[in-house]
């Protein structure tokens, strides 16, 4: 009796080996964290709020840069990370918003595990939105030291994605509440920027793609 015991904890030991690796291998896609970086193109101030699979991520008043570190990877099963971005140009006084779709797959991971993903946004005048990650190779000379063979190619991010953000209406309560977010000095710098535009013959910002 005890030999059938015996058998049936070591079935059940490798069932939940077999199990646990299948598992392992259904979700190997999936980081377990993930570094957010907000860029602007424009030297115009905006402010912004990004939120990822639901969970807030960061809002940023009065800036041009935005970067939220490593913060856990949100939603176990989830192989995409659904992004939804607004801000505000202050130069235009214009908000936008998208959604955005970017499989976990196409990002590059900053350690050998794989376990750190890293994603870049880009944001252009009038709406434009790139999606960026780090070269892979890039990363991979970083961590073993051979920056020495790091290319200018290997430099440049990887463009996932490219998008045109939809412009939010004047009245729009998140347009409305994202300009109560403006202080005097980003509206100073805002002023200062259009009259440098206005002088050089530029009456409005440089328009990207979009």
């Amino acid at each position: 009796m005890k030999h059938i015991w015996a058998f049936v904890l070591l079935g059940g030991i490798v069932f939940s080996l077999l199990a646990g690796g299948a598992t392992a291998q259904m979700f190997s896609g999936r980081p377990d964290t993930l570094s957010t970086n907000v860029t602007f193109s424009s030297h115009d101030p905006v402010s912004f709020q990004i939120t990822i699979n639901d969970k807030q991520i960061a809002t940023r008043r009065s800036s041009r840069l935005g970067d939220t570190g490593a913060t856990p990877y949100t939603g176990y099963f989830d192989k995409t990370l659904n992004v939804e971005l607004r801000w505000i140009e202050v130069f235009n006084e214009t908000a936008f918003q998208t959604s955005i779709k970017v499989p976990t797959k196409s990002l590059s991971r900053l350690d050998a595990k794989g376990e750190h993903a890293s994603l870049t946004i880009r944001i252009g005048v009038n709406g434009a939105v790139d999606v960026m990650t780090p070269h892979p190779e890039l990363n991979k000379h970083l961590r073993e030291g051979t920056e020495d063979k790091i290319t200018p190619e290997m430099d440049a991010p990887v463009v996932v994605a490219t998008f045109c953000a939809s412009q939010l209406e004047a009245a729009d309560p998140h347009a409305v509440e994202m300009k109560t977010w403006l202080d005097a000095q980003t509206l100073k710098r805002a002023k200062r920027y259009k009259a440098d535009a206005q002088q050089t013959g530029a009456a409005t910002a440089p328009r990207d793609r979009c």
